[in-house]
């Protein structure tokens, strides 16, 4: 069991479905691909100062426990790749420990060499990336649209703020502090690129996590 879809977005004149749609890009003759799933920290409220409230705390642990299996959509392979925002002297570090489970799940190395307001640097970490590359990143939300206009993803301006809810089926968001209590969605970006050359994206894909409300819910 894996993270499920919501809607999804391919480019215009492509109406494939998501698993079509990939399937098209694998065969593709000398076409590197990688995939960017791009989350939101997991919940904070008035009380939790700079790290996650309990439900943040069993998302992060739901995530380790769902995304670490691949098979998903969101997860086509098992994630090589797991990064977060690096953390501020004093400052938050919710998107550290949103993702340290799946990281530690894994037994790789949680990347953390961006500051959430330098996209640039973000971009030059995504260059990296190795053909068949599944990277999971866990970012600040206000932050996340900077990283999709510097990615230069097809219609970034439909991805130029965090939405204001995006509930899972199985557990609405109580009521938190803020302008957004979407806590739920993944943008995953599809990566391409020819040899030699730099990866481009091709697709967003808009997905849901399906956490439940508790770190033992059953993986969406």
């Amino acid at each position: 069991q894996g993270i499920s879809a919501r809607t999804t977005f391919v480019p215009p004149t492509s109406l494939a479905t998501l698993p079509m749609f990939r399937s098209a890009l694998v065969a593709t003759a000398a076409a590197d691909i990688a995939f960017l799933n791009i989350i939101r920290h997991g919940e904070k409220d008035d009380n939790s100062g700079t790290g996650l409230t309990a439900d943040g705390k069993n998302r992060a642990q739901y995530l380790g426990r769902c995304m670490s299996v691949g098979g998903s959509e969101a997860v086509p392979h098992t994630p090589t790749v797991v990064m977060a925002s690096l953390v501020r002297s004093g400052k938050s570090h919710r998107p550290r420990d949103t993702v340290q489970p799946l990281a530690s799940a894994l037994g790789l190395d949680l990347q953390m060499q961006c500051d959430k307001e330098d996209p640039k640097c973000f971009v030059e970490q995504v260059q990296k990336l190795q053909n068949g590359d599944v990277a999971v990143v866990a970012w600040v939300h206000d932050d996340i649209p900077s990283l999709m206009k510097a990615l230069d993803v097809p219609h970034h301006k439909d991805y130029k703020s965090w939405p204001t809810t995006c509930d899972a089926a199985a557990w609405p968001e109580p009521d938190l502090p803020g302008t957004s209590t979407c806590y739920d969605l993944i943008w995953q970006v599809t990566l391409t690129r020819e040899s030699g050359k730099a990866w481009q994206p091709t697709s967003v894909t808009v997905l849901q996590e399906g956490f439940g409300g508790a770190a033992t819910s059953p993986c969406a």
